[in-house]
Parts: C-alpha cells; sequence; structure tokens
C-alpha cells in the first residue's frame, strides 16, 4: 500500500486547518500531499488535479463534507489505496445544520476550549468562506442530503479500506446504532473518538492519535 496521503478539508474549513491536520498526518505517513479545501475539490475544473493524485497512488482521509469531494471522482478506474472519513455527512436538513452551527460555535467558546485554538480556527474558517462563499454554501444542500454510509459500503464492495469516524459530541451528524452495525459487518473500519464536530481541525494530532488512522479492509 502507498505510504502516501492527501487531506481534504470540509465544509468552510481553511487551507491553515488542512495546513495543520496535513502536519499531524506527517507521523502516520512517508509523504504527505498538499491539503485540499473543500471549495477547491469540489471545483470541476481542479478535479483533474485530484484525479491524478489518486492515480499516482495516494490515501485520502477527509474531515466532514470532504468525503463528497472524494464521491466526485472515484469509480471503478480510479481508486485510491484508501478513505478515511471523520465527522462526514449523513442526511439531515438544513434549518438542522443552521441550527447546530450556533450550537457548535457556542461548545467550543465555552466548554473548556483552547481560546488559542478556537480564534485560529475562527480566522481559518472567516477567511475561507469570505474568500470562497459560492464554493461552500452552493453545497449546502448536497451535505445535507449526503449519506457517508452508503459511499462508504461502496468503496468497501469494491475492495478499497474505508474507516468512517465518529465524533462523540458531534453537533451535526450522528450514526443510529442500527446503521453502524451494518457499516461494521458489511466491512467498514467504524471508529468512534471523543470530541465535537470540528475536533480535527481544532486538535489535529490529538484527535489523530484517538484512533487508527489507517483503515483496515473488514
Amino acid at each position: 500500500m502507498s505510504n502516501r496521503v492527501v487531506f481534504i478539508g470540509g465544509f468552510a474549513n481553511g487551507k491553515e486547518m488542512g495546513q495543520e491536520v496535513s502536519k499531524a498526518l506527517e507521523y502516520y505517513y512517508a509523504e504527505v500531499e498538499d491539503p485540499w479545501t473543500f471549495a477547491r475539490a469540489m471545483d470541476d475544473s481542479r478535479n483533474s488535479r485530484l484525479e491524478s493524485l489518486i492515480k499516482g497512488g495516494v490515501n485520502i482521509v477527509t474531515h466532514s463534507a470532504g468525503m463528497m469531494a472524494v464521491d466526485t471522482v472515484v469509480d471503478r478506474d480510479l481508486r485510491p489505496e484508501s478513505v478515511h472519513a471523520i465527522a462526514a455527512p449523513v442526511p439531515t436538513s438544513i434549518p438542522h445544520l443552521l441550527g447546530r452551527s450556533a450550537q457548535k460555535t457556542w461548545d467550543m467558546h465555552v466548554d473548556g476550549y483552547d481560546p488559542r485554538a478556537v480564534l485560529s480556527y475562527n480566522m481559518s474558517s472567516t477567511a475561507e468562506v469570505l474568500a470562497h462563499p459560492i464554493g461552500n454554501f452552493r453545497h449546502l444542500g448536497a451535505i445535507s442530503r449526503y449519506d457517508s454510509v452508503e459511499f462508504g459500503k461502496d468503496l468497501v464492495a469494491a475492495g478499497i479500506p474505508t474507516g468512517l469516524t465518529v465524533m462523540n459530541r458531534d453537533q451535526f451528524f450522528q450514526i443510529s446504532v442500527d446503521r453502524e452495525r451494518e457499516a461494521r459487518t458489511l466491512g467498514i473500519d467504524f471508529q468512534h473518538a471523543p470530541g465535537v464536530h470540528d475536533e480535527l481541525v481544532l486538535y489535529p494530532g490529538q484527535m489523530l492519535a484517538d484512533i487508527d488512522v489507517r483503515p483496515r479492509l473488514g
């Protein structure tokens, strides 16, 4: 298996967040590619570059809606070495996403999170939204409908090791016990980790240490 990895961020994850996650991934992989923001990865004009990375043999780690970008380019002839999706979407409503966003902000500011980490997160996220508002918000409806478990099942059926990690305090997405059982039965490397939805981009080194970064094919 390739010892190369690329990180794809989620909705409104700024490039600085991706860089910090990529630095943390250096502990687990010998070669770490430059990270991709969600808006960049979903931009059709840039998909040829993402396709080239996958053709060259690469493991993919995603945060939140970043898994959708993998879904847009992967097919029978374009197969990553593995995919590990952290805090990935399952179907919900747009009002739920918007309402829980306020809850997420509240949690990060009052629940013992390092103010420096929260400030860095806020600055990076704000800069990304201001720089690419359409590239992020035009996908909000698709995010609300997206089912990472179904895509994970497709990946495993194609023989691609696939991991799904659910945050135990995720404000947006939770997977039912029945669906988790189904996913495990079908071979998805299903894991739980402590923290909120954006734990990975707040504390990448600590969060990755809590899981098996390299998914196993069940």
